[in-house]
């Protein structure tokens, strides 16, 4: 079995040695604590959500597994090298300082061809997302005006709330938007339904 990051499962610290464990198997790959810590301290799952506690991370990368193992199968291409390093330092400014970015790295058992790696592969997956969800169905006028109705709080300007003609287009980007969320989010659920999933009862 690999690990999800390709580490060791024991991660070592400056002062003690941390055993690592096994907290999901996912078609054989392994996905460790120390992943999941990588991730909330790296800040790397894109939740949409402000939930980044360990379980909810431990869903996510298991669905990430899931959907890798699809790009894998579909053999998608490597990114270019340049959008890998616009990821990497959209990671860097996430910190203070290049060392405290490195002493994140050493914490969670990094270096930084594991993130760049971490950084490929997501690329690779949103790269496959979006061929084969990018062209989601036109939605009707009507679906657009309840979707305004429901949301009017999302269209306010100058303490104004904006007429549907004024926003339309902001409409249909939004509602377009979270159509795409969903139908890639369905997909994911059957994956999961499908998939070889072994989950610990609890991360802690």
């Amino acid at each position: 079995m690999v690990c999800l990051t390709g580490l060791s499962l024991t991660v070592f610290s400056a002062q003690t040695e941390t055993l690592d464990r096994i907290l999901a198997v996912v078609a054989g790959h392994v996905i460790m604590q120390s992943d999941v810590r990588a991730f909330v301290d790296l800040e790397l799952a894109e939740l949409g959500t402000d939930d980044d506690s360990d379980d909810v991370i431990l869903t996510y990368l298991i669905e990430r597994r899931l959907v890798l193992d699809e790009v894998d199968r579909y053999v998608v291409a490597n990114p270019p090298g340049a959008t890998v390093d616009r990821l990497m330092a959209q990671v860097v400014a996430r910190f203070t300082s290049e060392e405290a970015f490195q002493r994140a790295l050493e914490r969670v058992g990094f270096t930084t061809d594991d993130l760049r790696q971490v950084l490929q592969d997501d690329a690779r997956r949103e790269a496959y997302l979006d061929n084969r969800f990018g062209a989601v169905r036109v939605p009707t006028d009507v679906e657009l005006r309840a979707y305004y109705d429901e949301h009017r709080e999302k269209f306010v300007d100058a303490w104004r709330i904006e007429t549907f003609a004024e926003v339309r287009s902001s409409v249909l980007e939004k509602f377009t938007a979270e159509l795409r969320d969903s139908t890639v989010a369905e997909w994911v659920s059957s994956l999961v339904r499908r998939g070889q999933v072994i989950r610990s009862v609890s991360v802690r």
